[in-house]
């Protein structure tokens, strides 16, 4: 049986305490519920594939296309694209959880896998299947796109079962793919301007931080379950420095398009309520004495907000400055 009753994690020389609140709640058996799993239960697989995110990545892939200067109505090579970015995302996001049991089982107990709607093998077998779906896809589209959602697929394996438990690496991979809807396209498109090629790496940059901030959100699970994060190793605070110092970087970014000229007054909004997103949550653990635990999980949910108004933001920029 795999439990969690432990006070400290271990890491790098110093032992980090287990909030006691979380010590309560991590002292469960974390093997899958004996219940029977529903495996026909479609809305279960509907939830483990993260519909609003896949969404998400499918537009910022078309707003990728935008600011590439590709036509994105009626090309069928946007479409594409957007396929192999979705397939790849809710791919990742299966085999992931697969893995996730024991930390999942503490942090998100509700999820389709720990709550026994569908288990770790179905999962990592749909998982597996739309990784090859989005390599076949992606091959239609062109040789080197296929190799490069080839790695992608590698790289998110190889975080999964292995470089998780590399701290700042994992989230670094991580960060990268998720961004790949909107860099992917110096490999598809004829020429990218400074504008595009500055908001990609910032949206790698603030990917990575957001990664970082999420192991402070996931601490309890991780460190019962014995994961190497910033947060189990380095401590919960750091992490959310860290991880919301890059996330202000990215957006920093965002600022290139305003200085040049080509963002205007809808996106300059845009960006202005997207830092007081990222802001908040500092603000209000400084007033209400908040622990850095629930700070992290403010950030994250600062992050999900920030994401779609940036996406929109994308889109404000002025077409006649993009190739």
């Amino acid at each position: 049986m795999a439990s969690c009753s432990i006070g400290w994690i271990e890491g790098h020389n110093r032992m980090h305490p287990v909030p006691a609140k979380w010590q309560a709640e991590a002292r469960v058996d974390t093997r899958l519920p004996v219940r029977p799993s529903r495996a026909g239960d479609v809305l279960a697989y509907l939830r483990l594939a993260r519909p609003s995110d896949a969404l998400i990545v499918a537009f910022g892939t078309v707003v990728g296309a935008r600011l590439a200067g590709i036509a994105v109505l009626g090309d069928p090579l946007v479409v594409q694209v957007a396929l192999v970015s979705t397939l790849l995302f809710v791919a990742s996001v299966m085999i992931n959880d697969c893995w996730d049991v024991r930390a999942d089982a503490v942090n998100k107990p509700a999820r389709p896998i720990p709550s026994g709607l569908v288990t770790p093998a179905q999962a990592a077998a749909i998982g597996f299947l739309l990784f090859w779906v989005a390599i076949a896809v992606a091959g239609m589209v062109s040789g080197p796109y296929a190799l490069l959602t080839g790695m992608m697929t590698l790289l998110s394996v190889a975080y999964t079962m292995r470089l998780k438990n590399v701290p700042f690496v994992g989230n670094t991979v991580v960060g990268a793919v998720a961004a790949s809807p909107l860099w992917c396209w110096a490999l598809l498109a004829p020429a990218m301007t400074d504008t595009a090629v500055i908001l990609s790496l910032g949206c790698v940059v603030f990917r990575v931080g957001a990664e970082v901030v999420k192991t402070s959100e996931d601490y309890a699970g991780d460190a019962c379950s014995g994961v190497r994060t910033v947060a189990t190793t380095r401590g919960v605070a750091p992490a959310n420095r860290l991880g919301s110092g890059l996330m202000f970087v990215g957006l920093l970014s965002c600022c290139f398009p305003v200085v040049n000229g080509d963002g205007g007054i809808i996106y300059g909004l845009l960006l202005v309520a997207s830092f007081s997103l990222l802001a908040l949550p500092s603000v209000r653990a400084a007033r209400l004495s908040m622990n850095e635990v629930d700070l992290g999980r403010s950030l994250v949910a600062a992050e999900r907000r920030i994401m779609p108004l940036m996406t929109l933001a994308f889109l404000a920029i002025d077409r006649h400055s993009l190739p």
